[in-house]
């Protein structure tokens, strides 16, 4: 579907998780379904994607990139105003991305509400052989902390090993906004 200016419908979804752990490479691919190594990003960036209801009406969904460096995090707090979903991204590679997920996700919970859909993202699954970070792991802190969906994708190589595409997870977040939209 093609931008309108006029569409009805609009949700914000929030991507964040530490620096270099692929957030701007994910939107990308969801976007132009490419691969592009890009710079950190600087305080924020929004990126829309449309999609049609089955009405025929177009909705639109503006990913907020959000800068994964510590001394912007105080900064972001204002990006969450408004937030439909959440999305945290950790790189299967750094463990650290991991442990700091409970730290954003404190964040997006205290400035949003506490029962926020959120979706975690394990990044760069096209690098196991570096991996730091099992797949257990992503699903206990998933499971721990009551979060809505979890898999391992990778930006690079757009498929994970089980065929789910960059593209098939914000289809799904499509059909969530759809049923947030019937209810």
């Amino acid at each position: 579907p093609s931008p309108s200016s006029s569409s009805k419908y609009k949700f914000k979804v929030c991507i964040i998780g530490n620096s270099s752990v692929g957030k701007t490479s994910l939107i990308y691919r969801a976007k132009k379904n490419a691969f592009v190594q890009t710079l950190t990003t600087v305080g924020y960036d929004v990126i829309k994607l449309y999609f049609k209801l089955p009405n025929e009406e177009i909705c639109e969904l503006h990913l907020w990139d959000t800068c994964g460096q510590e001394t912007y995090q105080a900064v972001n707090s204002i990006f969450y105003k408004d937030v439909t979903m959440g999305v945290l991204v950790y790189s299967i590679t750094n463990k650290n991305s991991l442990e700091e997920l409970t730290s954003w996700l404190n964040a997006l919970r205290t400035h949003t509400y506490p029962d926020i859909k959120v979706y975690v993202l394990g990044n760069k699954a096209d690098c196991a052989q570096k991996r730091k970070v099992s797949l257990k792991e992503g699903e206990e802190f998933v499971k721990e902390n009551d979060l809505w969906k979890f898999t391992e994708i990778s930006a690079k190589e757009d498929a994970n090993e089980s065929g789910i595409s960059v593209i098939d997870i914000f289809k799904e977040m499509e059909f969530l906004f759809l049923w947030i939209l019937i209810l």
